[in-house]
């Protein structure tokens, strides 16, 4: 969710692993951030897996082995996250990494127009989605077709207890959560400009209400008879749809 001079702008110690590994952006020195809100605090330990979380740590500790070579360690901690290994002070190439990074992408999306700050739209996206699927159970029946999303969304009540606490039912405190991870000042900039998943709660807003709905208004919205409105909706209130659509 970083924007790119966020993520090649990150030091040593803006990483603290202690009850949670929690990203610190800030400005420093020769490096400055869009806006002022884009200075913030995450908590990322929950947004990686149990082999990014090593991947990571692996990463800091020979980079602080490396550092603490220099004549000071408080010195050391200000070196950047991203550098070479094996060339103290040596800073990666950005164009590198990018370049590296999203022909990755393109080989598993096969979509050669995507760049690197979709990533930023998608961590917006489905984060948004993890954390009010639980309010909305028959988001699930719309996710079929991507089994490894609708995994992690199966698993998306422990991912919000630990980036919202223990909050009940829908809430406005999701796309507040979602804001502060990508430094806007409000959710509504999130909102219009980076969640591309409104339809799937549209989608289940309408199906709930949809189990509601009775018999007899079903009969009279579509035409058909009782008999058959009662074998449509034995598929649940999507069957409704289909079968007035073969009919």
């Amino acid at each position: 969710g970083l924007r790119r001079g966020e993520v090649f702008g990150l030091r040593l110690c803006d990483i603290h692993d202690r009850a949670g590994i929690y990203l610190h952006v800030r400005r420093y020195p020769n490096h400055r951030l869009k806006t002022p809100n884009a200075t913030r605090t995450i908590r990322i330990d929950p947004l990686l897996t149990l082999r990014e979380r090593a991947w990571l740590r692996r990463w800091c500790a020979d980079r602080r082995a490396m550092a603490s070579t220099g004549p000071q360690q408080e010195e050391s901690q200000q070196r950047r996250l991203l550098a070479k290994q094996g060339a103290e002070g040596e800073m990666i190439s950005i164009e590198g990494t990018v370049r590296r990074a999203m022909q990755a992408v393109h080989a598993v999306t096969e979509e050669p127009r995507l760049v690197l700050h979709h990533l930023r739209h998608s961590c917006a996206s489905w984060l948004w989605l993890k954390l009010r699927a639980p309010d909305y159970p028959m988001v699930e029946a719309l996710l079929t077709s991507m089994p490894g999303l609708l995994a992690e969304v199966r698993r998306a009540k422990r991912l919000r207890m630990q980036l919202c606490g223990a909050v009940t039912g829908p809430s406005r405190s999701y796309t507040h959560v979602i804001a502060r991870i990508l430094g806007h000042s409000t959710p509504a900039t999130s909102l219009e400009h980076y969640i591309h998943i409104g339809d799937l709660f549209l989608a289940a807003t309408t199906l709930r209400a949809a189990e509601s709905i009775p018999v007899s208004v079903w009969q009279g919205l579509t035409g058909a008879s009782r008999t058959t409105v009662y074998q449509w909706l034995a598929t649940g209130t999507h069957g409704v749809v289909t079968g007035y659509r073969a009919q």
